[in-house]
């Protein structure tokens, strides 16, 4: 309760009273237990990615930025389509869920800009970097690795640094 809660303060001190504050609110409060879940058992919980997906689109469309809007679809498609060409690469690590999650998440990004979507891609590998070598020191090259925290995490940290 305390982190949904310091997230929310930090995400509501970087955007301010801004029209877009509550689509971004709820993906704090989603991406808690979607990253906790996925840090437990290796999956993002369907009801989860769809809520965060429908209550996103919803409240960016009562924004009211249609060109914005249509740059977060664009930057959805986007992130979805190159998250499952990634998951089906041979020996790929990502699931499914990880695919439909970075769709949800380019739809912030996408709403967000251009820059700030490269921005949250980029930091998905350097977040999961430090937590893959520990998992392979601690548990072998068979270690799995949950991707959901790393995405959820660069995407609210990239929300927060491009917000002003």
């Amino acid at each position: 309760m305390a982190l949904a809660a310091a997230g929310c303060g930090v995400v509501t001190a970087a955007f301010g009273p801004r029209c877009d504050l509550p689509a971004f609110l709820v993906l704090v409060g989603l991406a808690l237990p979607l990253g906790f879940v996925d840090a437990a058992v290796l999956r993002l919980p369907d009801p989860l990615v769809l809520a965060a997906l429908v209550s996103g689109g919803a409240l960016l469309t009562v924004a009211g930025h249609p060109e914005r809007l249509a740059r977060a679809a664009a930057g959805a498609l986007v992130c979805g389509v190159g998250y499952a060409v990634l998951a089906l690469l041979p020996g790929s690590p990502l699931g499914y869920g990880d695919v439909k999650l970075g769709a949800v998440l380019g739809l912030y990004l996408g709403w967000l800009g251009w820059p700030a979507l490269v921005a949250g891609l980029v930091g998905v590998p350097l977040l999961a970097t430090p937590h893959a070598a520990y998992r392979l020191v601690t548990a072998g090259r068979r270690a799995t690795l949950p991707y959901g925290p790393a995405m959820l995490v660069s995407t609210l940290g990239v929300a927060v640094l491009t917000a002003r």
